[in-house]
């Protein structure tokens, strides 16, 4: 292994209140390839064992780094956070309940040390939908309909980033985007702005424990529409709002997954179905007729009462078995069962 990758990249692990899914995180990095790398840890003003968790850490690892806010800034602020303390030419933002695969390694390796590009994309299963083991360019790719740019890089762990495009704008747009929980993609923005060079690498190296998210789905989605229609006021940026919204609403994959939210989230969870579906209506509409018309099905679900959601997902768990011979996996989070909001 190139020994000028540990000098290079910065891995900034972003957490809070999992005391138990961070040790284990620490523990997979101490013995993986890149525990030579400064680990610095961003402890979103945890309640739980995380200070002594990094405490035992820091003396197991050569540069361990631990910064805690002060204050719970929430998920997008946390990250922001990270985004300012990184300070390598490199940086890799890791959460802490992902399981890594460093059994191709050596293909971040040669990419990142190679200085050529400004993002690299770690291959993610069911989630990466990119070209893989190609060198492409933002704005190629966003014109592209058949990737998804902009999720795969909302997934913030399966990206190594160049430090030096982090400008003061980059920053300041992602604070006033925290409401979207968002904020990250703000530097994607700044990347198609740039029209950066991406390497997308062939092999994963990211698994991605779906079940443990720290928001409402359909939150997620009101953001994502919410910040497409952000970058519509700079003509720069219609792009960027153009391949969101194809990436979100454009395609049979994401409004399978909507469907599933709002099923699960108006038949199960009951959680803030009437503020959800009057922000998914206000949105969609600001985006756009045909986006109007693409999810204004949702919002008549959430609008319903709650035993027509759980009666249709039944039925749509009678057909997929039916067509497919599988089994729809619901949605089993306990914090957003509870009603509970989006954590840092």
């Amino acid at each position: 292994m190139n020994p000028e990758f540990y000098e290079m990249v910065e891995v900034v692990l972003i957490t809070y209140n999992r005391a138990g899914c961070l040790e284990k995180t620490l523990e997979q990095l101490l013995r993986s390839p890149i525990a030579r790398c400064r680990l610095t840890v961003i402890d979103n003003a945890s309640p739980d064992a995380t200070p002594a968790v990094c405490a035992k850490y820091a003396k197991l690892f050569p540069d361990f780094v631990i910064r805690r806010n002060r204050f719970n800034v929430g998920i997008s602020g946390n990250y922001l956070r990270a985004l300012e303390a990184a300070e390598k030419e490199f940086a890799w933002f890791l959460c802490d309940d992902d399981h890594l695969d460093f059994t191709h390694f050596d293909e971040i390796v040669t990419a990142v040390t190679s200085r050529k590009f400004d993002i690299v994309f770690l291959g993610v299963p069911n989630h990466t939908v990119l070209p893989r083991g190609t060198e492409i360019r933002a704005q190629d790719l966003i014109r592209d309909r058949r990737f998804n740019y902009f999720y795969t890089a909302s997934f913030i762990p399966c990206i190594i980033f160049r430090t030096a495009n982090v400008t003061p704008e980059v920053v300041l747009s992602g604070y006033y985007k925290i409401s979207t929980i968002l904020s990250n993609l703000c530097y994607f923005v700044e990347a198609v702005r740039r029209n950066s060079l991406i390497y997308v690498c062939k092999n994963d190296f990211i698994f991605n424990q779906q079940d443990n998210v720290g928001y409402r789905p359909l939150h997620f989605v009101v953001g994502w529409i919410n910040f497409a229609n952000g970058l519509r006021k700079k003509p720069q940026d219609k792009p960027c709002a153009t391949a969101m919204m194809h990436e979100m609403l454009g395609r049979s994959f994401y409004p399978q997954k909507i469907a599933q939210y709002t099923l699960f989230q108006k038949g199960f969870a009951n959680q803030n179905t009437g503020h959800d579906a009057w922000r998914l209506a206000v949105e969609s509409f600001k985006a756009g007729p045909i986006w109007f018309l693409k999810v204004l099905p949702f919002v008549i679900i959430l609008l319903l009462p709650g035993f027509i959601s759980r009666k249709l997902w039944q039925l749509a768990e009678k057909l997929v078995k039916a067509r497919e011979g599988r089994q729809i996996k619901r949605p089993t989070n306990i914090e957003f069962a509870e009603g509970k909001d989006y954590r840092g």
